[in-house]
């Protein structure tokens, strides 16, 4: 019988929400609007305390990952299952925001993302 450490669990869902949190400062520009406002200034200050507690959770949801999966059995068809719906996530919710923001510029596509990963040979 296993036992779930509901510690390690916490910490998960807590780095998972601060990596989603991390995406938004980065992706979203909040980062980049606080630089332009100015250094010094508590908007800055927050942006950047945010985007280092949120960069370290990264690094702890990754630590997990191996600390939990360590004694896993190698199969191919859940590392199959995966690409798949990371796939499906990234097809599905691309389409959503293309619908439903139309005037959002489409720069630098590149599908084979989807199959091999962002690499640039």
């Amino acid at each position: 019988m296993k036992r779930r450490n509901y510690g390690i669990n916490l910490l998960r869902i807590v780095a998972m929400y601060m990596i989603v949190l991390y995406h938004c400062l980065l992706l979203g520009g909040v980062i980049t609007k606080a630089t332009q406002i100015g250094i010094g200034s508590i908007n800055y200050d927050i942006n950047w305390l945010l985007d280092t507690l949120c960069y370290c959770a990264v690094n702890c949801y990754a630590l997990i990952s191996g600390y939990v999966g360590v004694k896993s059995k190698f199969k191919l068809q859940n590392i199959i299952k995966l690409w798949f719906q990371v796939l499906f996530y990234s097809v599905v919710l691309n389409i959503i925001i293309w619908v439903t923001i139309p005037n959002v510029p489409i720069n630098n596509i590149n599908i084979g993302m989807f199959f091999w990963g962002n690499f640039h040979f």
